[in-house]
C-alpha cells in the first residue's frame, strides 16, 4: 500500500505530514505548466542533507548527494545520484541518468531516450531494473539480480545475482564477474569468457522476450498516441481543463476516480450476474473503459508538460510534444515488474476523476421560458 500511495506522490501530489516533497513549482493552471516564450526549463535541484522519509523531486536537472532513509523518487531531464539510500531508488530522466552512490535496496533507472551510467563507486544491494533508450554502462557493484534493456550495453561490473541483457549490441569487459546466471538477447554475436559467469549462460530468443515482449506495449502506445492527439485536436478546451483540474484538485480527482471506478465496476458485475441486465452491464463496462483509457491520456499530457515545460504561445504541435513525452514515460513505467500494473490503475483513476469533475462543473441548469400567451392557454385548458 505504501508503494501505491507513493506513485501518486511522485507524480506531484502535495505531501502531508512529514513526507519530504521537493518540486520546482506548483502549477495553478494549464498555462503555468509552460515557460514564457523563448525560455527553456533550466531550473536545477540539488540536495545534500539527510531525509528521514520519502523524497520526491521533479526539476530540470536533479542532483541527489545526501543520505536518504526511505524511498527516493526523481524525474528530470538529467538525474544524478551520488548519495546513500537505505531504501528503494526510482530515477527517471529524459536525457541522462548517472548513479555513483550506495543503494541498500532496489534501483529502477529509466531513460527512454537517453543514456544511463552506473559508475565505478556505485553499490546496489538489491535488484536493479535499467532501461536506456540509447546506451547503458554498468561499472559499479550489484549484489542482487540485474535486468538491463538498451540499444548498446557495456558491462564492467561485479554482479552477485543473475544478469539479463536485451540489446542490439552487448560488450562484456574483462574483469567483470557474474555470480548467478547470464541471460542475453542480442542479434550481434557475443564474445564472452565463460569463466566470468559462475552460473549458466543462456541466449534468450525473441519469442521469449525481446521483440515479442514489446509487441503489445508498442501497439497500445501507438493507439494511445493517435487517440490522444485526436482528443487534443478536437477538444482542446476540455483537455486543458482536465489537465488543470488534475493539478489543482489532485486529491479530489483521485478520490472521485477511485470511488467512481469501484462503483461502476460493482454495478457492472451485479447487472451482468442478474441476467436481464447484460446489455446495461455492457454499456457500463464500455463507459468505464473509456473513462479509464482517456484518463490515462490526460495524465500523460500533464506529466509531459510538466517535464518539458514548453513555451508560449500554445500550439498543437508543442502540446503534442509534451503529450508524446508523457506517454513514453507512462508506458515505460507500466512495463516495470511488480509496480507497473498498480501504476497504470492509479494513473487511470487520477485522470478519470479529473474528467468527471470537469464534466460535472460544465453542467448548467437549462431554463425554459414559456411565452405568456402559451401559459394562459395552458391555464385555461386546466380550468
Amino acid at each position: 500500500m505504501k508503494r501505491l500511495l507513493a506513485l501518486f506522490l511522485f507524480l506531484g501530489l502535495n505531501a502531508s505530514g512529514q513526507t519530504n516533497t521537493l518540486t520546482v513549482s506548483e502549477p495553478t493552471g494549464l498555462r503555468d505548466l509552460f515557460l514564457p516564450e523563448n525560455q527553456n526549463l533550466t531550473t536545477s535541484k540539488s540536495h545534500n542533507g539527510t531525509v528521514s522519509n520519502d523524497l520526491f523531486v521533479v526539476a530540470g536537472d536533479v542532483s541527489l548527494n545526501g543520505t536518504y532513509r526511505d524511498d527516493v523518487w526523481a524525474a528530470a531531464q538529467q538525474t544524478v545520484f551520488t548519495g546513500n539510500a537505505e531504501d528503494d531508488v526510482r530515477l527517471f530522466a529524459v536525457n541522462t541518468i548517472r548513479v555513483n552512490g550506495t543503494i541498500e535496496d532496489s534501483l529502477d533507472a529509466i531513460a527512454p531516450a537517453g543514456n544511463i551510467v552506473i559508475d565505478t563507486n556505485a553499490v546496489v544491494k538489491g535488484d536493479s531494473f535499467i532501461f536506456a533508450g540509447r546506451n547503458a554502462t554498468l561499472q559499479g557493484t550489484f549484489e542482487g539480480d540485474v535486468v538491463v534493456r538498451g540499444n548498446r550495453i557495456t558491462v564492467d561490473s561485479q554482479i552477485g545475482g543473475s544478469l539479463t541483457l536485451h540489446a542490439q549490441e552487448v560488450l562484456i569487459l574483462p574483469g567483470s564477474h557474474i555470480q548467478g546466471d547470464f541471460l542475453y538477447s542480442t542479434p550481434e554475436p557475443l564474445t564472452l569468457n565463460t569463466t566470468m559467469v559462475s552460473g549458466t549462460i543462456q541466449e534468450i530468443t525473441a519469442m521469449e522476450t525481446g521483440k515479442a515482449f514489446w509487441t503489445f506495449p508498442i501497439i497500445h502506445w501507438v493507439a494511445a498516441l493517435f487517440t490522444g492527439l485526436l482528443l487534443l485536436r478536437t477538444l482542446p478546451q476540455f483537455t486543458g481543463n482536465c489537465v488543470e483540474c488534475a493539478f489543482q484538485r489532485r486529491g479530489p480527482s483521485i478520490m472521485m476516480g477511485g470511488m467512481s471506478g469501484l462503483l461502476l465496476g460493482a454495478v457492472t458485475l451485479l447487472s451482468a450476474q442478474s441476467g436481464v441486465g447484460i446489455g446495461f452491464a455492457a454499456i457500463l463496462a464500455g463507459v468505464l473503459f473509456f473513462l479509464l483509457y482517456v484518463g490515462k491520456l490526460i495524465i500523460a499530457l500533464a506529466i509531459g508538460a510538466m517535464l518539458l515545460r514548453q513555451w508560449q504561445p500554445f500550439t498543437f504541435w508543442k502540446l503534442s510534444l509534451s503529450f508524446i513525452a508523457g506517454l513514453v514515460l507512462l508506458y515505460t513505467t507500466f512495463q516495470i515488474p511488480y509496480i507497473g500494473s498498480s501504476f497504470w490503475m492509479l494513473v487511470s483513476f487520477w485522470g478519470m476523476g479529473a474528467m468527471l469533475q470537469v464534466i460535472a462543473a460544465s453542467q448548467r441548469p437549462i431554463k425554459v421560458e414559456i411565452p405568456p400567451s402559451l401559459a394562459k392557454e395552458d391555464e385555461s385548458l386546466l380550468s
